[in-house]
């Protein structure tokens, strides 16, 4: 009768593969919904009464924007400029 050494071990690397490649498979599906978030500037606020009010100041020179949390807006490259020069005023006005 001979022993087999290392079959308890081969499991283990066995699942422990199959786990990772697991992890891989579900990042390199979500991988594309991230990307398409991150896409333009994202701007986030502590608050969601930050968020609406600099919400409204985007929609009266008519920026387009597009929520991606409760707490955060983005903005495409396009807009990029105008959107800063608005979040920069808007800041200064919280900070006084």
């Amino acid at each position: 009768m001979r022993r087999r050494y290392g079959s308890g071990l081969t499991k283990i690397m066995c699942a422990g593969s199959g786990v990772l490649l697991a992890v891989l498979l579900i990042g390199a599906i979500k991988m594309p919904l991230v990307v398409q978030k991150m896409r333009g500037n994202n701007y986030h606020f502590s608050e969601q009464s930050e968020l609406r009010e600099f919400a409204s100041a985007l929609n009266e020179i008519k920026i387009p924007y597009r929520e991606i949390s409760d707490t955060g807006i983005n903005v495409s490259d396009e807009w990029k400029e105008q959107a800063e020069e608005i979040y920069e005023k808007f800041m200064e006005s919280a900070n006084e």
